[in-house]
């Protein structure tokens, strides 16, 4: 048997690979928590160059993490889970280094054990080897369905902690078992691992965690790192009666005191991997009552919506009507079992997708109640048309004590940004009144919980306000040190004639890599044009559709980049006019009247008048 050459820097970082991995990354960065696509663009300009620089850093020892922001994402009841958000090179490390690990890691890994991928790997064997998450999720659902069936019990069980348990000592052990890994290359690893999970107070740091980030980096490990614990349960697995979907498992069992002891044998596999099951979640559950909570027969119809509107289907006033009430009569329903809250999400996707306004009344008190499906009921009020007192709710909802979780803040945020508000003078100034006591925190605001939140209310002072709105900003940018917040007053500030110099005095005293990438970026804009091809044929400076509603919006850092281009030396070329013809169209052309994002069609209409 031949051997298996180490796996090492050279083999990992090299250009072929990292543009692999920046591709992918790309792809999974639109739809991020806390994202930059601007400094994606400005990285983007200068690819080869910048990869180029990032690979002689790694392999002559000069490569150093920059700091990791960390986001607090609800679960509930006050409590939240960290999330963290790595900075542009350091996310492509990681996600190269755990791409490459990835078949190594996960063989041995059995076809009754699931876990999610975002995104397709960076360096496939065979591009159709990759599913989807809801791909991998259906037959994981029928797998537990089938043995939900034919067990009168089932183990229910759940790591306490899992991904912030994970020990890097075993972790290394894992790796060293299945995969040959060079010294340098596994040290880097856990370098970068180091330097994303939090070091509050400055205490050294426990050797354990693995970061919650967006590119699968962290499950593709924690996913790897189970693998000797399915081994443990593999007679149950060739008997087709367990199941795990990244740490929640389920075995099949005859009796309760068989489940107990498979509970007991489930808690000696983990703590030899320094690992201990959730003592509120673990436990053995009598048939009648999973099934119940399963709640099968709303699924199944909800699975038909799935079907027939991937199907192209249209429905009917009688189909929605039907569809709505199924939805009431869930809604009414008096008793709420476990997984209540993942059906009600699914209605709220299909209630966008058939524009039903069932929901809309319910949707912010649906927030409150379940925070961590804030993304999903946002999405919803984001597809039906604007109305004055949704508006109220949202706004009230930030200044309100429910405000608690760091990740449902920003989503706030970006609904708000992303909302079709028809153009009207009032109600722009409501809300940039209302962002602006925010960033202040005063008429019953509490600050911004994050940078992050703070840099969107400045976005939605430039979408929504004019300079008068934006000038009280000036002495919090020139105090600023947190640099979210420092990137985008400068995006907002650059664009305008009045604030512009000002703009400039702050950004270049700013020692950050991103703040540098960016000022470079937008001064060759506003110069010379920048590599008009690359720019012209960038994604960024287009319309976003959503379906189901079919619609356009613009994002609002895009109309920052545009409001700074009129103030280039190319803007009356063709490249600018046909762009903004083009989006133009979009916008207000290809989109039903109440779903239109009036704000950007009235700023674009001006800029295309005025060249």
């Amino acid at each position: 048997m031949p051997e298996v050459e180490p796996l090492g820097l050279e083999e990992v970082f090299t250009l072929l690979k990292l543009k692999a991995v920046w591709k992918r990354y790309r792809e999974s960065a639109r739809n991020e928590l806390i994202r930059d696509p601007v400094d994606n663009l400005a990285y983007q300009m200068n690819l080869d160059g910048n990869l180029s620089q990032l690979i002689y850093r790694l392999q002559n020892g000069h490569y150093v993490t920059s700091s990791c922001t960390v986001i607090r994402g609800a679960k509930k009841d006050g409590l939240t889970r960290p999330l963290s958000f790595l900075e542009l090179e350091d996310q492509l490390v990681l996600k190269a280094i755990c791409d490459s690990l990835e078949k190594s890691v996960h063989a041995g890994s059995g076809g009754t054990v699931f876990f999610s991928r975002d995104q397709l790997t960076a360096f496939p064997v065979d591009e159709s080897d990759y599913q989807t998450w809801f791909e991998r999720w259906s037959p994981y659902h029928a797998l537990i369905a089938e043995i939900s069936d034919s067990f009168p019990f089932v183990v229910y069980a759940d790591i306490a902690s899992f991904f912030w348990s994970v020990d890097h000592v075993q972790l290394r052990q894992r790796l060293s078992e299945c995969v040959t890994i060079r010294p340098e290359l596994e040290n880097l690893l856990f370098y970068v691992l180091d330097s994303m999970l939090a070091h509050n107070g400055y205490r050294h740091h426990s050797g354990r965690g693995l970061p919650q980030e967006s590119h699968d980096a962290s499950r593709i490990l924690a996913h790897g790192f189970l693998v000797p614990v399915d081994a443990a349960f593999d007679k149950e697995q060739q008997e087709n009666r367990y199941a795990r979907w990244m740490d929640d498992f389920l075995i099949g069992v005859s009796t309760e005191n068989e489940g107990k002891k498979a509970l007991a044998r489930f808690q000696a596999v983990l703590e030899c991997r320094g690992l201990h099951p959730n003592a509120k979640k673990s436990r053995v559950v009598p048939q009648a009552k999973l099934i119940a909570s399963q709640y099968r027969e709303e699924n199944q119809y909800l699975n038909g919506v799935n079907e027939l509107s991937k199907a192209g289907h249209t429905f009917s006033a009688e189909e929605t009507k039907e569809f709505e009430g199924r939805l009431q009569l869930f809604l009414d329903s008096p008793v709420r079992l476990e997984n209540w809250n993942r059906v009600l999400r699914r209605y709220y996707t299909y209630s966008k997708w058939l524009g039903s306004l069932a929901l809309a009344p319910k949707a912010f008190n649906h927030i409150c109640e379940f925070p961590s499906d804030a993304g999903q009921i946002l999405k919803y009020l984001n597809s039906i048309a604007f109305k004055a007192s949704r508006l109220d709710e949202l706004l009230d909802y930030l200044r309100s004590p429910d405000n608690l979780y760091d990740d449902v803040e920003i989503r706030m945020y970006d609904a708000l940004l992303e909302w079709a508000v028809p153009y009207d003078r009032a109600t722009g100034d409501i809300i940039c009144t209302h962002v602006s006591d925010h960033l202040f925190a005063r008429n019953g605001f509490a600050e911004p919980r994050t940078a992050y939140a703070r840099a969107q209310c400045m976005l939605a002072l430039s979408k929504f306000g004019t300079k008068d709105h934006i000038a009280p900003i000036l002495p919090l940018y020139e105090d600023a040190l947190d640099i979210d917040f420092i990137k985008y007053c400068y995006l907002v500030l650059r664009g305008s004639e009045y604030f512009a110099d000002a703009a400039k005095s702050k950004i270049v005293l700013v020692e950050d890599a991103s703040v540098r990438r960016l000022h470079a970026f937008v001064e060759a804009v506003v110069d010379a044009g920048s590599d008009d091809a690359k720019l012209r044929s960038s994604q960024f400076l287009r319309s976003r559709k959503r379906r189901l509603p079919n619609r356009e919006y613009y994002d609002s850092r895009s109309l920052c980049l545009l409001r700074i281009m009129r103030r280039s030396n190319w803007y009356r070329d063709e490249i600018v006019p046909g762009l903004l013809k083009r989006e133009l169209a979009k916008l207000r052309d290809s989109t039903p009247g109440p779903l239109q994002d009036g704000f950007s069609v009235h700023a674009m209409t001006n800029w295309s008048e005025a060249i």
